[in-house]
């Protein structure tokens, strides 16, 4: 289980993904994908079935952050 971002660490600069799949992802905060800087833009990418201590599927902490279709499920933080 890594620090941040099982699926995605962002910090900084600009990131796309589009029609992708985070599945069974694991991280201490944010199980499939962590903004903490910068601009990411998702579209149509399914996050599932993560877990984290803290933030089971998706973190934005910081930077700018926009998610187009696609679902969060099934995801835990315990």
């Amino acid at each position: 289980m890594g620090a941040e971002g099982g699926g995605i660490y962002q910090r900084g600069g600009a990131l796309e993904a589009v029609n992708c799949t985070f599945d069974r992802c694991s991280a201490h905060a944010g199980g499939g994908i962590v903004v903490s800087a910068g601009t990411f833009t998702a579209a149509g990418c399914v996050v599932e079935r993560c877990e984290a201590t803290h933030a089971g599927g998706v973190l934005c902490s910081g930077g700018v952050s926009a998610i187009h279709g696609g679902r969060v499920a099934n995801c835990v933080a315990t």
